[in-house]
């Protein structure tokens, strides 16, 4: 969670660490301590809002460390326990498998699995678990080689429509337990930050709807003629992680209300992943993109 800060004098210090939020009362935010990374020294950057967006992990640390008794003896915007918790992170579903040959010349044309599919998106199958799922950016035959390798037209052609793996990568919609959270840790990074302790296990139910996609995609692919296909459910990622800050109408069900700002606080507010109360079956890019 580093940052940059420009002083009155518009001289800027760069990769700066936040550990604290600061108070004027309880309501009122006064702004954030932090750690240079220049000098070493301990600073105050001030400002009538204060707007926190390092992320899921790091927007709720900060939260926590900033803990202040009486007012937040939990942390900052936690009046009911919630801060930190519902932590949600998309696992990412694997298919793969071989054609014998490719007589459509498929191959990738952008490089990112930008090809979608809503064939299996009713309301019925949504109950089930919603699913999300591209094609994985195979077949990926480097034409350029190649040409620069000097082969001939048919050589090239024999290339592009023989064998070829092909594949589907597919993200679900997440609902996470209570129980699944981060807190501090005891020791710092080498930023002078907390280190993380992150508890989390996935329900019966979100298992369940990973084996039922994972069959879907391999269905798919044997009706293509694939062969030998593989699958294989990778850990969630952390770069789609939210929750820990949810948004709630009430402070009794969340961290921050419908503007994002921290219940309980006149000029908080978080601009991450981490106000969001539900997982869809997308990256939340753009979502946060809209925050």
């Amino acid at each position: 969670m580093l940052f940059s800060v420009v002083n009155e004098k518009g001289l800027a210090d760069y990769n700066s660490a936040p550990f604290r939020v600061c108070f004027r009362g309880r309501e009122r935010i006064a702004g954030v301590e932090y750690v240079s990374r220049q000098d070493g020294e301990t600073r105050r950057a001030e400002g009538d809002i204060v707007v926190l967006c390092a992320g899921t992990i790091e927007t709720t640390k900060l939260l926590m460390a900033s803990a202040a008794a009486p007012w937040w003896p939990d942390g900052v915007g936690n009046h009911s326990g919630h801060l930190g918790r519902h932590l949600k992170a998309h696992q990412l579903l694997v298919s793969r498998g071989q054609l014998p040959s490719n007589p459509r010349k498929a191959q990738q044309e952008l490089d990112f699995p930008t090809l979608c599919s809503r064939h299996f998106d009713t309301p019925e199958e949504q109950r089930m678990g919603k699913l999300f799922f591209v094609r994985s950016g195979l077949p990926r035959i480097a034409i350029e080689n190649s040409i620069i390798a000097g082969k001939a037209i048919k050589e090239i052609e024999a290339d592009i429509s023989g064998p070829a793996m092909v594949g589907f990568d597919g993200f679900l919609e997440r609902f996470s337990l209570p129980e699944n959270r981060i807190a501090l840790a005891k020791g710092v990074t080498d930023n002078g930050l907390p280190r993380t302790t992150v508890n989390y296990k996935q329900s019966d139910e979100e298992i369940a709807a990973a084996e039922r996609a994972l069959a879907l995609l391999e269905s798919i692919l044997v009706t293509m003629g694939a062969r030998s296909p593989s699958l294989t459910k990778l850990v969630p990622r952390i770069d789609h992680a939210i929750s820990t800050c949810r948004m709630s109408r009430s402070e009794s069900d969340g961290v921050t209300d419908e503007n994002l700002r921290v219940h309980g606080t006149d000029n908080l507010f978080i601009c991450s992943n981490a106000v969001m109360p539900t997982g869809g079956a997308v990256n939340p890019t753009l979502t946060l993109v809209a925050f």
